[in-house]
């Protein structure tokens, strides 16, 4: 059988009159002008899009260029940073020895200079006892040392130590008064170690959470130059997307 003559075979099978029939048929075209229609507006949408993307893909390479450009300058401001803090650091540690050693000699200069003083007092009282003078005079003695750096900023220690561990009776407590004296002058020098010690790890807390604050400042650009390039990958996405759809 021919095409028509098919078709009338299957209308009549289906009981549908040829108006029936006709009428579906206009109904069937109609739908279809329809959906061409609409296929034309959306493939219209598309080519738009897609145009409009490609008048923006040079500013959008322009801008990844950018971002890439602002990633290697960053990547480098952070090594620059990272090492100048770094070697801040090292200085200000650096300084900071220097001082604390000056302050060290400073503090062994003043010790010697008073021992040098309590050996001259003694030397003075035990030349006085052989000369078999008086305890009136013999007490003068003390009273005659020259005031020293240490007795002017510790009036109350050096002047226990004066009075109380350079003065003697017999050569054998003069070895017991330079016992008690070195005991008392290694006490002082831990203390004053110890208080070196924690000034030091006070500047190296500050010095790391100063370090630790421009890390964080570097991460944060870092995120910020991520999220940029992030966005325009998915530009780019986008619009091989559309070219693949069209």
């Amino acid at each position: 059988l021919s095409p028509t003559a098919a078709a009338v075979s299957r209308m009549q099978k289906s009981g549908k009159t040829f108006t029936q029939v006709y009428s579906d048929y206009v109904k069937l075209q109609e739908e279809l002008a329809a959906e061409k229609r609409e296929n034309q507006r959306i493939t219209e949408s598309l080519t738009g899009i897609l145009q409009e993307i490609d008048e923006r893909a040079p500013l959008l390479q322009k801008q990844r260029e950018e971002y890439e450009a602002i990633c290697q300058e960053a990547t480098q401001l952070a090594e620059q940073l990272t090492t100048a803090m770094r070697d801040r650091e090292e200085l200000a540690q650096q300084a900071e020895d220097a001082r604390l050693h000056r302050e060290r000699v400073d503090r062994e200069n003043v010790a010697l200079k008073k021992e040098s003083e309590r050996l001259a007092l003694q030397v003075q009282t035990l030349l006085a006892k052989q000369q078999g003078l008086p305890p009136s005079e013999i007490a003068k003695l003390s009273t005659m040392q020259s005031p020293s750096h240490t007795a002017a900023n510790h009036p109350q220690v050096e002047h226990i130590i004066t009075s109380q561990l350079t003065t003697f009776r017999d050569i054998q407590e003069l070895q017991q008064q330079n016992q008690r004296l070195l005991k008392v002058t290694q006490d002082l020098a831990t203390r004053l170690e110890q208080e070196e010690d924690r000034r030091k790890q006070t500047h190296s807390e500050l010095e790391s959470e100063a370090i630790a604050e421009a890390q964080q400042l570097i991460e944060a650009l870092r995120d910020r130059l991520q999220t940029a390039h992030l966005r325009i990958d998915s530009y780019m996405r986008e619009r091989d997307l559309l070219r693949r759809m069209l």
